[in-house]
């Protein structure tokens, strides 16, 4: 059956929306309003909400607005130091404050105070908000620093307060409140361990240890399957196992126990552990491993960072909460990516140099040619398998690769900027160079792609000096220049200077020139023999080709 090809025009457009290309990080410097955050929080509009110790932060996507306390204004930020942010199921936001507690008013973009009550003596206190939670049954639980655990309630004078609660045990010292999927309350504290109440006035304490001065828990989650983790500072990580109703460690690969300052569950079912100087990890349940999930996108050594607070928003982006430092953003489809360059501190292992080539060979060892350093290998776990620089030898690697290709045989060929053609030892760097002349004999040094078709013939293309094809077997070299006077309906190649070659299942070689396409039928040596002329979307330049399973090819020129 013949296959149809349908040239598709792609725009190569460079895009400058947001933060849909690259990681982000936000600071003090610019955005934020303070490096020490709490709490990053995204309500159901996609506002997120960023809680430090010098303000609250909004990011509507486009821009920040920054909120502080001012003393002339009774509807602005009550303090300055925002710990805690939640939003209830009916779309109140609330901000808990190292003195206090409020609810954000979205139509007069103003702030409304709660008052927070204690048991005795119905008296207001400026009590330290650090965690609030809504209940399935509606109940709204705010824990508060030195004191405990409070509830919303609507009294029919006061409106709206926080009031104190009575529990069997104590938790002044709260940390988070979790509510699991058997709609049981955990509250963790920082100093008895975590709470788990098994029913009316009943409970259990877990992660108390008494030979310890802190039982330190900040923070419990639960995975798809119902499993219930939690994370300590002083004693690490933990799953609970309902047999022996106790929960036992999960050590990191390295052995070590991590201080764990928050757990998140993410999309995918995996748990996301913000550390308080070890980075992040991530857990996987289904495979129980623990790895390292350390940003190289970051431009300082993330794996020593306090990550203390982690969001995954509504587009699958992830935000997170590094003390100390900002916010690190990273979006969605970074997840698939990890950077490698000078920009990172983990994964710096090719240099600063301009990137002009990539490619894979058949043993997944990644190839990288660069712009005045030579080549860099690197293999399938993402580690340096090899760097081949320029030695001022005959046999030397070039300094800048424009292209790398391996063919049929195994044997991997490099195109330089100035030095031509070579095929290149993959174990010692070693070049023998293919000397190619032009039309006057002179030698072609300017090597921008190399290919090869289904006849095992190799296909080179220079910048200003046509196209080569090296002869199954090596032993005969055919050069193909423009012919003067040039024409479109001569049989020649229709430019010189030439970006990309791509040679189809079908027999044809598309040439990606600075003046439009040229196709030669390589069974006939012919250029326009399939469309009836040598050159389409004549005078304008086109970058490379792709062609998809469907036998469709895209082609790439600048936008214009």
């Amino acid at each position: 059956m013949k296959t149809r090809t349908l040239l598709i025009l792609l725009l190569l457009c460079i895009c400058s929306l947001g933060y849909a290309q690259s990681g982000r990080f936000f600071t003090a410097d610019k955005e934020l309003s303070n490096s020490l955050v709490n709490k990053i929080y995204q309500d159901r509009k996609g506002i997120v909400w960023i809680a430090t110790e010098d303000g609250l932060n909004r990011y509507d996507g486009a821009k920040f607005t920054i909120y502080r306390h001012d003393k002339d204004d009774k509807n602005s930020l009550l303090n300055d130091y925002v710990h805690a942010l939640f939003e209830d199921s009916k779309g109140n936001l609330y901000i808990g404050f190292f003195k206090g507690l409020q609810r954000y008013d979205y139509a007069t973009n103003s702030f409304i105070e709660i008052p927070i009550v204690l048991k005795e003596g119905n008296t207001k206190f400026n009590a330290h908000v650090v965690c609030i939670l809504e209940r399935r049954n509606g109940e709204i639980l705010i824990g508060c620093g030195g004191l405990g655990l409070f509830r919303l309630e609507h009294d029919p004078k006061e409106g709206l307060l926080a009031k104190e609660l009575s529990t069997p045990y104590k938790c002044d010292q709260i940390a988070s409140l979790f509510e699991d999927n058997q709609n049981r309350l955990w509250v963790t504290t920082e100093n008895n361990g975590a709470f788990c109440e098994t029913g009316k006035n009943t409970y259990k304490n877990y992660l108390k240890d008494e030979t310890e001065k802190r039982n330190d828990v900040q923070s419990i989650c639960q995975d798809k399957e119902g499993n219930i983790y939690a994370g300590s500072l002083n004693r690490g990580f933990f799953r609970y196992h309902p047999q022996s109703d106790s929960f036992r460690p999960i050590l990191s690969a390295d052995g070590k126990q991590l201080t764990v300052k928050t757990l998140y569950l993410n999309q995918r079912g995996n748990i996301y552990i913000g550390t308080d100087g070890n980075g992040m990890k991530t857990f996987y349940p289904k495979e129980n491993k623990l790895i390292d999930s350390n940003s190289a996108l970051a431009t300082f050594d993330f794996s020593k960072t306090k990550v203390h607070s982690i969001l995954e928003d509504q587009a699958g982006n992830t935000w997170l909460g590094i003390f100390q430092k900002g916010v690190l953003l990273l979006p969605n489809d970074l997840s698939k990516f990890n950077y490698i360059g000078y920009k990172s501190v983990n994964n710096n292992i090719i240099g600063s140099s301009c990137i002009m080539a990539v490619y894979e060979d058949h043993e997944q060892t990644l190839w990288i040619g660069t712009d005045n350093d030579g080549i860099y290998a690197i293999d399938s776990s993402g580690k340096l398998k090899a760097h081949f620089s320029p030695n001022g030898t005959p046999s030397s690697v070039p300094a800048t690769i424009m292209t790398i290709y391996e063919d049929s045989q195994n044997t991997l060929w490099i195109g330089s900027y100035r030095d031509g053609v070579a095929k290149m030892n993959p174990t010692n760097g070693h070049c023998e160079y293919v000397h190619l002349k032009d039309e006057n004999n002179n030698h072609i040094s300017r090597i921008y792609h190399i290919t090869e078709d289904n006849q095992q013939n190799i296909w080179i293309c220079s910048m200003g000096s046509g196209l080569c094809c090296i002869e199954k077997g090596g032993k005969r070299v055919t050069h193909y220049h423009t012919q003067s006077p040039y024409s479109p309906e001569k049989n020649t190649l229709n430019n010189d200077w030439i970006n990309s070659l791509l040679a189809t299942p079908e027999g044809k070689l598309y040439i990606a020139s600075y003046y439009g396409i040229g196709c030669m039928d390589i069974a006939t040596r012919n250029f326009t023999s399939t469309y009836g002329k040598s050159n389409l979307l004549e005078k304008q330049i086109i970058y490379t080709f792709y062609q998809d399973k469907q036998g469709n090819i895209w082609q790439v020129r600048p936008m214009v």
